[in-house]
């Protein structure tokens, strides 16, 4: 009798174990023919901070995950000369065969899925050369700082593939002002809190499974030393805004982190009615952009009339894939994202025209860029994937301050942190986390090691980074 109920329980454990291992490949494949492209950290770090509200804007990914779980699962136990082999080929596929890229751009030297495993089983020691924690002291006249976010805004929507240049505002507020030209996609740093984290901290966002973050954390990269940490002791007001709700992935748990005297997401823009259910455009997600940019513009007066240097960050929302949200104002010319890209551009352009003419903007730095490239999920992938060569859109502009009107340089997100410092006239601070100054003469990781080799030395494990994270 004990030997038959072991049995019992060996066959329920194995039948779990097997649930399990077909659930993991099941998810990562559907995940893979849904978000092309997705890196395995960037998988790892979603799946420890989902929510019910994310979720259930992809009912139809749940459903193929459970239906095709289901199904293998049946021929797995009942029919195991169909189910195994099936399972076989499609890890197989999966793992070894479909090559993950770490970013939206199709590199020369995919890494697979299962060399992606493994490289983050290894040690990195490029994390002992983060650099020291700057002093800043402040100038007699400090600048003010205003960063935008534009969400998947790239140079490319200029390019002749799309038959039509989609923003032509922007265009050519980078033709008068100063653009850096030279951008890698590295892995970690090419979502939207990715990239946040990247340009404020100069350090990729890295997690594992076994790291224990998750929606329930009270702290996120503590140990990182910040473009807010340092401003805000230097003395600056600081605030970040954006469309999405803030607890989304722990965007609120880092900014608050990080030091933001203000913190507004979706929920707070219409709780103090800056803005109205009437103003939530992309599936509930958040406020459209026309919303965020008419609360800016307040805050900003606010701001300068606090006589105190201020640093303002705004995350854009309407061209968020994968058909981004059209305002009411602009026309509908192609029925997808395109459309928001036009609508973007007019909202963007307008925005910081209305900035350069306040009293304040002479002391102010005005700093976009597109926060990541636009996804392969998104309904223009095909279009944007003609492209060999694509990077996000920049543009500073910096009143006073002698800057060329073109920087090329091999950078990555990383090295937009200590330059928007050295922006700011704080030159102790050229270098911040990972990041060099793109201003200097000093070489970035990328230009000293290489993209390829850079972006496998950031996969692997580093105690130095789970310090960062507060392990």
């Amino acid at each position: 009798m004990i030997r038959t109920l072991c049995l019992k329980i060996l066959r329920i454990l194995a039948g779990i174990l097997i649930l399990g291992v077909i659930f993991a490949i099941v998810t990562l494949g559907v995940i893979e023919i849904h978000f092309p492209g997705t890196s395995l950290n960037q998988i790892i770090f979603h799946a420890i901070y989902l929510d019910s509200s994310f979720l259930a804007t992809y009912p139809r990914l749940i459903f193929l995950v459970l239906a095709f779980t289901t199904v293998l699962t049946y021929l797995t136990l009942k029919k195991p000369y169909l189910g195994i082999p099936l399972l076989a080929v499609a890890a197989w596929v999966l793992f070894t065969y479909q090559p993950v890229h770490v970013s939206e751009i199709k590199e020369d030297k995919p890494i697979s899925l299962l060399r992606q495993l493994w490289l983050s089983t290894q040690t990195t020691s490029i994390y002992r050369h983060l650099a020291p924690t700057p002093t800043i002291t402040l100038p007699q006249h400090p600048k003010n700082l205003i960063l935008i976010f534009a969400e998947s805004m790239e140079k490319n929507y200029t390019d002749s593939s799309f038959g039509v240049n989609l923003i032509p505002h922007l265009s050519s507020l980078a033709a008068q002002n100063t653009t850096i030209a030279g951008y890698h996609s590295i892995n970690g740093t090419n979502w939207t809190l990715a990239s946040q984290v990247a340009t404020f901290c100069g350090v990729p966002l890295r997690v594992q499974l076994r790291d224990k973050l998750g929606p329930k954390t009270q702290h996120f990269l503590p140990n990182a030393i910040c473009v807010p940490d340092l401003l805000s002791q230097a003395g600056y007001y600081t605030v970040f805004a954006g469309g999405t709700y803030l607890s989304f992935v722990g965007t609120d748990v880092f900014v608050r982190e990080h030091h933001f005297n203000e913190l507004w997401g979706r929920d707070e823009l219409i709780a103090q009615h800056f803005a109205t259910q009437n103003d939530i455009g992309l599936e509930e997600f958040g406020v459209n952009d026309s919303a965020l940019f008419q609360f800016a513009k307040q805050k900003l007066q606010e701001l300068a009339a606090r006589k105190q240097p201020f640093f303002i960050a705004l995350t854009t929302l309407d061209t968020h894939f994968p058909h981004g949200y059209v305002q009411s104002f602009c026309n509908k010319t192609y029925n997808d994202t395109r459309d928001a890209i036009k609508c973007s551009d007019k909202i963007l352009h307008d925005f910081i025209t209305w900035c350069q003419q306040q009293p304040f903007f002479k002391d102010t730095v005005l700093v976009v860029m597109g926060d990541h490239l636009m996804m392969s999920s998104s309904d223009i992938h095909e279009l944007l994937g003609k492209n060999t060569r694509r990077e996000p859109y920049n543009l500073i502009i910096a009143p006073g301050i002698p800057l060329p009107k073109h920087i090329d340089r091999l950078y990555s997100q990383m090295d937009w942190a200590p330059t928007l410092l050295d922006l700011l006239g704080l030159p102790s601070a050229h270098k911040l986390g990972l990041g060099t100054s793109l201003l200097r003469e000093d070489k970035t990781w990328v230009e000293q090691v290489g993209p390829d080799a850079f972006e496998q030395e950031l996969i692997k494990n580093s105690p130095q980074y789970k310090h960062l994270l507060g392990l």
